[in-house]
């Protein structure tokens, strides 16, 4: 999973990256999808076409829903 355009960013495993290795994912389309998670939640988002509209979808979610627990209910669709 090592990027050419930002090494840095795989040194320590966070986030996405973390759940991959801990579960042992080893699927090209998670991966991929990995690349926009890990750009948008690092900030570069150059790394990414997808990035911005990600982060713009979890900054208007975390905006309008204040607690992670409720915000996670909605989306599993539990919290209507």
């Amino acid at each position: 999973m090592e990027s050419e355009r930002a090494p840095f960013l795989w040194k320590e495993k966070k986030g996405v990256d973390a759940f991959i290795k801990k579960f042992n994912i080893q699927d090209p389309a998670v991966e991929k999808l990995a690349v926009i998670v890990r750009a948008a939640d690092t900030d570069c988002l150059n790394l990414s076409p997808q990035a911005s509209g990600l982060l713009a979808i979890t900054l208007g979610l975390s905006e309008n829903l204040k607690d992670d627990h409720v915000m996670l209910a909605q989306g599993l669709g539990k919290g209507r």
